[in-house]
């Protein structure tokens, strides 16, 4: 006889029938069983394994941990971090305010598997974490398609709704009465600070001069001589000496020049005489600017250095210095914005380049807007805790 049955029992024996399994009982279900087993007890290391492979109802002392892990909004409330995180905007205050302006245009659903608070979060994650829908899908336990339709309606509200209220052309006793010191001295007629930003396709969209793509507008295309592929989108952005976006164009192909997308993107028309458009490269616009009885002023342009028999360096030192000005307040926005709002760091997904009938304008021009809309206020938040 093997060793291993000389241990069973010699005369059969009763045992208690095995009570159903139930970790969340304070009863202690014992049995036993031959020698060659254990007696165990369902409130020791078995109920860790339930509870760590998440069977049965979680114990009341994880509900706080799953409380903070929620993404409902109790747990964004007192939270500015995890608001920051997720939504890019500073505070919960912020926050609020966005839903504030959206809600009135968010309709009721019977069957929402979603709250509007929810709805919103999902959008802003989207746009600050650049996840994918099927991430989304699973953390907010609803469909893809679910997701989907959710993301586009909600930019939709934001687009006509947030975007006039954060990203508008302020008047010129505005921008002089609160013109930052190091543009004020240099540039007291500074009216806007011009610079290009481009987003790479995630898959190129070939566009023909003689079809109308729904990435740019008419005037652009009849600048295209011939059918080319075009793998990333350029923008137009105007940004205040104060540092907040006033302007954004519509998506253009990358090989646009830059006087085409200027001249066609309609910032020409709400430049007033007198006022002065500084960029930190040659955009090739002095004439059209010129035409509004405006000014155009490059700060790398080192043609009139040495005039008036002043000091080299310190002529070029002051025009490095000049140059940092608008970096600073160009460059850092772009950089800003694109850093709070992954998804415009690209690549661009192919259905958000499809133009929207009901506004003729494409899903990704609209993120573009949006982002710059909410950078704005939590800039707008950051400027008055300054103050």
């Amino acid at each position: 006889m093997f060793p291993l049955f000389s241990r069973l029992p010699r005369y059969p024996q009763t045992y208690r029938k095995p009570q159903p399994l139930n970790p969340m009982t304070n009863r202690k279900h014992t049995w036993r069983l031959p020698m060659l087993f254990f007696t165990c007890k369902v409130r020791g290391a078995w109920m860790k394994t339930l509870a760590i492979s998440g069977v049965g109802r979680v114990p009341n002392a994880l509900n706080p941990r799953m409380t903070t892990m929620s993404l409902s909004e109790v747990a964004f409330r007192n939270d500015p971090e995890k608001v920051q995180f997720y939504t890019g905007l500073p505070n919960y205050f912020v926050l609020e305010t966005v839903m504030w302006l959206l809600v009135p245009h968010m309709k009721s659903e019977k069957n929402a598997k979603l709250s509007k608070f929810q709805q919103l979060l999902l959008t802003l994650m989207r746009l600050r974490l650049d996840l994918k829908n099927q991430d989304l899908a699973y953390r907010f336990g609803v469909k893809v398609a679910t997701v989907t339709r959710t993301v586009h309606r909600i930019i939709s509200i934001m687009f006509t709704t947030l975007v006039p209220t954060a990203v508008f052309w302020p008047s010129r006793t505005e921008l002089r009465k609160n013109l930052p010191a190091a543009v004020r001295q240099t540039h007291p007629d500074c009216a806007v600070i011009l610079d290009c930003f481009t987003v790479s396709l995630e898959k190129a969209v070939s566009v023909d001069a003689n079809r109308q793509s729904p990435t740019e507008t008419a005037e652009v295309v009849r600048h295209l001589s011939r059918p080319t592929s075009v793998s990333e989108l350029k923008y137009v952005i105007g940004v205040a000496p104060q540092g907040v976006v006033m302007f954004v164009s519509r998506g253009s192909p990358g090989n646009v020049s830059d006087k085409t997308l200027v001249e066609s993107c309609g910032l020409l028309c709400k430049l007033l005489p007198g006022d002065v458009v500084l960029a930190e490269r040659d955009f090739d616009i002095g004439d059209l600017v010129g035409a509004r009885k405006a000014e155009l002023k490059i700060t790398n342009d080192h043609s009139k250095m040495f005039k008036n028999d002043q000091n080299p360096r310190e002529e070029a030192s002051l025009i490095s210095e000049e140059r940092m000005n608008v970096y600073r307040h160009v460059g850092r926005v772009v950089q800003m914005v694109k850093k709070r709002y992954s998804m415009l760091t690209g690549p661009v997904e192919s259905p958000f380049t499809v133009i929207d009938r009901s506004s003729n304008v494409t899903t990704f021009d609209k993120i573009v807007q949006v982002a710059c809309a909410l950078n704005n206020l939590s800039w707008t938040v950051h400027l008055a805790v300054q103050r």
